[in-house]
């Protein structure tokens, strides 16, 4: 549940409502939209959007600082605005709480999948490309343990499956042989030259 709305800056009209989420999913958001965290930008709109539909104005039953669940460890602070504020509300529901964790918890997996799998193309492994992972997005052990992202990518990272590296040869290659065509032959070298290039 939002424990408090504190007033940021009187001349802004600023509020701030505190979220229970994953403790990795807290490290993301500070990480990337500072503290508190603000999600009023163009990277961070999909996400304030949702949040703006997850508020409510508190009932009469509202009990204060009650977790929704034992995996929403962590207490998140966001910036809202005044508008936000009056329109929508400064509560959240335990049922709209766990849909923003999901939410944000889905984008963080995707970004781990296609990353790992972008590395994996390159010929990086596994096992070296989730440490780089953890490391480019300032996830600790403890944040975001290796283990469960490995377990994702295992299960889910299969449609992401970069043929990179080769791809990227047949374009140089190709990029190589219209080059060597125009500086030193008369004509356009044609497929089966490529192709003999190539290998």
């Amino acid at each position: 549940m939002i424990e408090a709305r504190d007033r940021l800056a009187t001349m802004n009209e600023v509020f701030t409502v505190d979220v229970w989420v994953k403790p990795y999913v807290k490290k993301y958001l500070e990480n990337n939209f500072g503290t508190p965290v603000d999600l009023r930008t163009k990277e961070g709109s999909m996400f304030y959007d949702l949040l703006q539909l997850s508020l409510q104005r508190p009932l009469h039953s509202y009990t204060r600082g009650n977790q929704p669940n034992t995996f929403l460890t962590a207490k998140l602070k966001l910036v809202i605005d005044e508008d936000t504020f009056h329109r929508y509300g400064f509560d959240m529901n335990k049922r709209n709480m766990i849909r923003f964790n999901s939410f944000v918890e889905k984008h963080i997996k995707l970004q781990a999948r296609i990353y790992i799998g972008f590395q994996r193309s390159l010929g990086v492994p596994v096992s070296v490309s989730i440490p780089k992972f953890q490391e480019k997005f300032g996830f600790t052990e403890d944040d975001f343990p290796y283990d469960t992202i490995k377990k994702d990518f295992d299960r889910n990272g299969d449609f992401i499956n970069f043929d990179m590296l080769t791809q990227f040869k047949e374009d140089l290659s190709t990029l190589l042989l219209e080059q060597l065509s125009k500086i030193g032959h008369q004509k356009p070298i044609n497929n089966e030259d490529q192709q003999a290039l190539r290998q």
